[in-house]
């Protein structure tokens, strides 16, 4: 079932044939839990033929009024109209209640995957936007055998994998079904140092981060700029798998410098083509990152990336100030972003207009998830301006959604494209295929 295109497609359910299953081959219910934990909280089964996997979670009822609503970030965001769809149903086995339900899904997901279990679940927490972005303080992790993600917000959450999503060999494992996860190996952590500033260019208090590779990783020969930091610090943890891609030989030791509005209302103002913001980056957290560490001069060593508005943010800064900031990772960028008279696409019109002018002096490395409506086809029109202005831009799609478990990968995989390491042998986590 499709809804309108700026929806993902509702996911059929099924019957969770897999729990059954498992508490017969396990010996019981016991044992299907404990061996449930250790495969990241999911039972998989791919069918590579149909592109799908079907995908069954479980859980003990623990109170007779409770419920379980499964959360796919974006799917279930997006279709929260139909919660009923994403409630798993109560079963009965061997004198146990049981919730379960199994959906199916491309088989090439990565999401950030979470539980939500209320008593006398109220369905109106979907109908009103507060009401529903408090739940994500309430959530509950799949497993926690495998990363275990903690939300500003305060709740829980694992990364979902499926089999036509490689797990990444930086991360920490994910959930993907399988008993024998392997971990990563340690790898000295670098530096990472935080600091409140007030920003003249912005007008405000920003946090900033700079985390930068250990003295034995050789010299810093490139930094990136991220947009939404503390997501990337607090919630998805960033510098430690750039760490590790520094070490495997996948990309060059690299700067990570990640800033933040303190006042998460104030994100929409200053990632929303702010006229200060390339000022910012440029004359005050440039500045601020050098006093702490090594930072390259050359704009063609710098990158500036985000997510969502981060995206338009990192698009703009390049747009404005090239001779400073060579590179722009875009994710997901929110390109409909109105200019002042109201009408949506500004920044495309701005790029329609400047691009030929920025020829062979930035790069764009650019994607997008399938599961984004709307937003995919704002992200091709910026793609295919850039390729009719002739500006260097290297794009791919991603099966997954608005999320920062695909992001997180995807920021890794530009950075290693952009500023490769020393053994170009070393396999790209790739979330669905390289950058073409």
């Amino acid at each position: 079932m499709s809804g309108p295109d700026f929806l993902p497609p509702l996911p059929p359910r099924v019957h969770p044939t897999a729990v059954f299953d498992g508490i017969r081959d396990t010996g019981g219910v016991n044992g299907f839990f404990a061996d449930l934990e250790s495969r990241g909280g999911i039972l998989v089964r791919d069918d590579p033929g149909s592109d799908t996997a079907t995908v069954a979670f479980a859980r003990r009822v623990r109170h007779p009024d409770e419920s379980v609503v499964v959360l796919f970030d974006t799917i279930t965001h997006m279709l929260r109209d139909r919660l009923d769809h994403f409630t798993l149903a109560r079963y009965r086995v061997d004198g146990t209640e049981v919730h379960a339900g199994a959906f199916v899904l491309p088989r090439g997901l990565r999401a950030t995957t979470s539980l939500l279990v209320e008593r006398d679940l109220d369905p109106a927490i979907a109908r009103d936007r507060g009401s529903w972005h408090a739940v994500y303080a309430r959530t509950t992790a799949l497993s926690g055998a495998t990363e275990v993600l903690t939300t500003l917000e305060g709740g829980q959450a694992n990364c979902l994998v499926l089999p036509g999503a490689p797990t990444s060999p930086f991360l920490p494992p994910q959930s993907t079904g399988e008993r024998s996860t392997v971990g990563v190996t340690g790898t000295a952590p670098g530096t990472l140092t935080s600091e409140v500033i007030d920003s003249r260019a912005l007008g405000r208090p920003m946090r900033l981060h700079a985390a930068f590779p250990p003295v034995d990783a050789g010299p810093v020969t490139a930094a990136v700029i991220v947009a939404d930091g503390d997501r990337l610090v607090r919630e998805f943890p960033f510098p430690g798998a750039l760490r590790r891609a520094e070490r495997a030989g996948f990309c060059a030791p690299t700067a990570a410098l990640l800033f933040t509005p303190v006042d998460p209302e104030a994100r929409g103002e200053v990632l929303g083509c702010h006229p200060g913001l390339p000022g910012f980056l440029e004359h005050e957290l440039l500045p601020w990152a050098r006093r702490h560490g090594p930072v390259p001069g050359d704009p063609r060593r710098l990158a500036v990336a985000g997510a969502s508005l981060g995206g338009l943010a990192a698009a703009d800064v390049v747009r404005q100030i090239p001779d400073a900031v060579g590179n722009a990772v875009v994710q997901s960028g929110s390109f409909w972003w109105p200019g002042p008279d109201g009408r949506e696409g500004l920044p495309l019109r701005q790029w329609d207009r400047d691009g030929a002018e920025l020829v062979g002096r930035v790069r764009v490395v650019q994607e997008v998830g399938t599961l984004e409506g709307h937003l995919r086809s704002h992200n091709r029109a910026f793609r295919d301006i850039l390729r009719a202005s002739g500006v260097d831009v290297t794009y791919r799609e991603y099966v997954g959604g608005h999320d920062y478990s695909c992001w997180r990968v995807g920021l890794l995989d530009a950075i290693g494209h952009l500023f490769p390491g020393v053994d170009r042998a070393v396999p790209s986590p790739h979330t669905n295929g390289p950058f073409t």
